[in-house]
């Protein structure tokens, strides 16, 4: 070996050393270095935080970066709807996840009466299931600009018991809408908070056609307000977008159900107690017609103690309006099964 080749060699294995060295300590800056992203940072405050501090606090120092010395945040007691908004914020940047909208379910043991009008044969037991989900078209911010929201809630009612009638889907329908949101953080008497206000489009169909369709358009207008850490209310009131009126039964055009409103209702109002175990919650919906019927529920759940995600549910439904192909009777049942989202 030459003294040019030994020297070669040397000054490589120098090269590579120093290459080492200045890799690894830009790999050890990268690591303290402050998270790019907003998963990232909850995970890095998530290892050294308190049992008792909420998503809601961790999310507020990620997004102050420039004052990483800052004081950790007091614990303090969060909302119904602040916890929400909190969990939902770890998904407004990314476009393929869907948020909960409504109440998603699963209700295998179902008993009812009042939908068996003109066909005696269906099963009063039924399996009854609800998927809603929401997603951002715009990113929600807290700076007064309204958000954008697509929704789309889905609901069934599966006659899987009458195996005489080959387990059918007796009923399902379509609940797609569009709408704004906006945060207002207004005082309300009593200590009652008015935290968000809703302005939207929203259209509900069964997807069927001939004497068997229902569907129909609304504008509606909801806020939400809550009470401390465990109590929440909502009120949605909405007008019907009028149709022309059907020359024949089973013509596509026109109105299918000229006289929902009546049954259906023109406002919903809902309230609830968000607790540590148990959780419930009230319904009542109705129409300001002087003949208007409405309809009344009362929901109840309960940790299933084998996935804190998912929870035991049981349901009570008297009123009108429960399917819309039956919107026009009253019906009544109870449903036990599993709840997997919650309003809150």
């Amino acid at each position: 070996m030459t003294i040019a080749t030994a020297a070669g060699r040397v000054a490589g294995f120098a090269v590579g050393i120093i290459f080492a060295i200045t890799e690894a300590a830009f790999a050890q800056e990268a690591a303290v270095a402050l998270p790019v992203t907003m998963d990232e940072c909850l995970l890095e405050k998530l290892q050294g935080a308190a049992a008792e501090v909420t998503v809601g606090q961790l999310r507020a120092q990620c997004l102050a970066p420039d004052e990483p010395s800052a004081a950790p945040v007091t614990p303090v007691v969060e909302s119904p709807i602040l916890d929400r908004r909190a969990s939902e914020s770890l998904l407004w940047t990314d476009r393929l996840a869907l948020m909960p909208h409504r109440q998603n379910y699963l209700l295998p043991a179902t008993w009812g009466d009042g939908f068996r009008r003109g066909d005696p044969g269906l099963n009063p037991h039924e399996i009854l299931f609800q998927y809603s989900f929401k997603l951002p078209i715009t990113v929600p911010t807290d700076t007064g600009i309204p958000s954008f929201f697509f929704a789309y809630t889905g609901q069934a009612w599966w006659q899987a018991y009458n195996g005489d009638q080959s387990r059918p889907f007796r009923e399902y329908n379509h609940a797609p809408e569009v709408f704004f949101e906006l945060q207002p953080e207004y005082k309300l008497p009593l200590g009652w908070t008015l935290r968000t206000a809703q302005f939207g489009f929203e259209h509900h169909s069964n997807g069927r056609s001939g004497t068997n369709s229902r569907s129909w358009n609304k504008l509606f207008a909801q806020v939400e307000a809550d009470h401390g850490a465990h109590w929440w209310s909502r009120l949605r009131v909405w007008h019907r977008i009028g149709e022309d009126d059907k020359e024949e039964p089973d013509d596509p055009r026109g109105d299918d159900n000229p006289d929902i409103t009546r049954y259906y209702g023109h406002f919903e109002a809902r309230a609830g107690y968000r607790g540590d175990t148990w959780q419930w919650g009230l319904m009542a919906r109705h129409s300001t017609a002087s003949d208007g019927r409405g309809a009344w529920q009362i929901d109840l759940s309960h940790p299933t103690g084998f996935n804190p995600n998912v929870r035991w549910y049981l349901s009570w439904f008297d009123g009108y309006g429960e399917s819309l192909i039956d919107y026009n009777f009253r019906v009544r049942r109870i449903g036990f099964g599993l709840m997997l989202s919650d309003w809150f």
